[in-house]
């Protein structure tokens, strides 16, 4: 050990070299070593979905068959249905009536009924004198309703286009 100790190396003390050595590698590890990271976050919440349900319309209606001059009735079974989810218990039923009603002079009506529905037995209907109407669903589950169209043909021949619009809606 003194032999180590008495050595040099471009005249300096091996000694002072290993001293020197040591002392770097502790600072460099000092002055590297530790890597602070800050990471900084918001945390929200999730947003919140609501299940109101859906309202399926499979399809346009087509009064068959009327002749100008008469009055007639059309019931088309499963033409409304309602999927109430558990947000939607509670919101009423809309249908708005809107168009062109050609021909139709007097008087036009549709009803919706839905029978061994979550409610029992629900109708309710929207015309000429009313062009929207509501009917408040207060429990969950799916709602059938069939169509019924009652109309007055005018005199004269033509085209008359009634668009029945759907929504779940929180007032009447």
């Amino acid at each position: 050990m003194r032999k180590l100790l008495k050595k040099r190396f471009l005249g300096i003390p091996m000694a002072v070299i290993a001293v020197i050595l040591v002392t770097a590698v502790a600072l460099a590890t000092i002055l590297i070593g530790p890597v602070t990271q800050t990471i900084t976050q918001t945390i929200t919440e999730p947003p919140v979905v609501y299940d109101y349900g859906t309202i399926e319309q499979p399809g346009n209606i087509l009064l068959n068959n009327v002749v100008a001059g008469e009055s007639g009735t059309e019931t088309f079974p499963g033409a409304v249905i309602v999927h109430l989810g558990p947000d939607g218990v509670g919101k009423y039923l809309h249908i708005t009536l809107s168009g062109d009603l050609g021909s139709y002079d007097g008087w036009y009506d549709v009803t919706l009924k839905s029978e061994g529905c979550p409610m029992g037995t629900v109708e309710f209907h929207a015309g000429l004198s009313a062009l929207d109407a509501s009917y408040q669903l207060t429990l969950e589950g799916t709602y059938i309703f069939s169509q019924k169209v009652q109309y007055d043909a005018g005199d004269t021949p033509g085209p008359a286009i009634v668009s029945a619009n759907f929504s779940l809606q929180d007032t009447e």
